[in-house]
């Protein structure tokens, strides 16, 4: 990722129309296999992000960037982003929003931890575990013995 950068808490919040439309131009982009302009948009939101959505849409981009270096052939590099990404999906997000480690930790909530949904425009009906779980899928693809450079399929980031 491209250097960060860190609004002030004072600076305003960006229109939830800005934000979903790179949410989305990166899914669009995703799910047409074009993953460095995936990636590119989904950076563009987590810029303009505060708070607890900033760390599962960086989870989204490290994912979309692994991916765009299995397209390239480099198979270590890949790997690395897929599983980085991937844990900060797939992680219970009882402690995103918490400011410090010594803040306390709201509970998990019945959703399986994913409450940060609600906070991202546009991808309420998304299903982190179907995605989760067909990233797992890739990766342990990818691990296997003998996996050709187009094994497998890429996953779909598909919200439904």
């Amino acid at each position: 990722m491209s250097k960060r950068v860190r609004r002030p808490a004072s600076h305003p919040a960006t229109p939830a129309a800005t934000v979903d439309r790179d949410l989305q131009a990166g899914r669009a982009a995703f799910d047409r296999s074009e993953f460095f302009l995936a990636h590119e948009r989904w950076e563009d939101a987590w810029r303009e992000l505060v708070g607890p959505a900033r760390l599962p849409v960086q989870g989204l981009i490290q994912i979309a960037a692994g991916l765009h270096h299995w397209q390239a052939g480099r198979r270590r590099p890949a790997l690395a982003l897929l599983r980085r990404g991937l844990s900060k999906l797939a992680a219970p997000t009882a402690d995103r929003g918490r400011s410090s480690p010594d803040e306390p930790a709201e509970a998990e909530s019945a959703d399986g931890g994913h409450a940060w949904l609600a906070v991202i425009p546009g991808v309420a009906t998304f299903s982190v575990a179907t995605f989760c779980q067909e990233v797992a899928g890739f990766i342990a693809q990818l691990e296997r013995p003998g996996a050709g450079p187009t094994d497998p399929a890429p996953p779909k980031f598909d919200l439904g």
